[in-house]
C-alpha cells in the first residue's frame, strides 16, 4: 500500500550557552594539565632515563669557633699549644699560652652563606721562645641542602714547618668538601656529623 505525505512541518533546535561556564573551565583545566603536567615531572624528576648526572652546590659552612693549636720550637720538647678544648688545656698546663682569637666570616654576595673565613691568632712568647713549625685545625659545620639534606661536622688542617724561626704566618685556603661515599636522597643524612676529635681529647 502507497504512503502519501500530507503535512510536514521543521524543527529547529538552537542551544545557547556563554564562554565562561563550569564546563569551558573545566575542560581548559584538563588541556592544561595534559600540556603541562608532563613538563613539569620531567623538570622536577631531572629526566625521565637518566643514567648519569652532576650538579654544583655552594655548602653552607659555618666555623663553629673550635680550635687546636701547635707551635713548635727548635726541638720536637719544645713547643706551646692551647685548643678551645678544656680538657686538653688541663693536660698542657705546662706549655699551655692562651692567644687572642679574632674570626669573621664573609658573605661577599649576600646569598646567606659564607664565602670566607677571616681568623686571626695572637700569641703571646718570650723574646727568647721561638717557633719554626705552626699545625692548627679549625672545626666546620657543613649544610647541603639542594638535592641531599647533609649535616656534617668538617675539619681544616694547616700545618707549616721553616728552616728558619718566624714571628708571623699568612694562609690563604679553600675548604673542599671529597665525597667517597653516595650521599642519600631522601631524609635527612647525619651519618658523618660526628666529632673529628673525639680520638684526641
Amino acid at each position: 500500500m502507497a504512503v502519501y505525505e500530507v503535512y510536514n512541518h521543521p524543527v529547529v533546535v538552537r542551544y545557547k550557552t556563554s564562554i565562561c561556564t563550569k564546563a569551558s573551565i573545566f575542560m581548559v583545566i584538563v588541556i592544561a594539565l595534559t600540556i603541562i603536567a608532563p613538563f613539569l615531572v620531567a623538570y622536577t624528576s631531572e629526566g625521565f632515563w637518566m643514567k648519569y648526572s652532576t650538579y654544583r652546590e655552594q655548602g653552607e659552612v659555618h666555623y663553629k669557633h673550635q680550635l687546636l693549636m701547635v707551635l713548635e720550637g727548635p726541638t720536637a720538647t719544645d713547643y706551646y699549644t692551647w685548643s678551645t678544648y678544656h680538657n686538653y688545656n688541663l693536660l698542657e698546663q705546662q706549655r699551655l699560652r692562651i692567644p687572642i682569637v679574632k674570626s669573621r666570616e664573609v658573605d661577599e654576595n649576600r646569598d646567606g652563606k659564607p664565602d670566607r673565613l677571616s681568623i686571626q691568632i695572637e700569641t703571646p712568647l718570650l723574646d727568647t721562645e721561638d717557633i719554626y713549625s705552626v699545625s692548627l685545625i679549625l672545626i666546620f659545620e657543613y649544610k647541603l641542602h639542594r638535592f641531599s639534606s647533609v649535616i656534617m661536622e668538617s675539619m681544616a688542617y694547616i700545618n707549616y714547618n721553616s728552616p728558619r724561626p718566624g714571628s708571623q704566618l699568612t694562609v690563604d685556603g679553600q675548604l673542599r668538601f671529597k665525597q667517597n661515599y653516595p650521599l642519600n636522597h631522601r631524609g635527612l643524612d647525619e651519618r658523618f656529623n660526628y666529632p673529628d676529635r673525639k680520638s684526641v681529647v
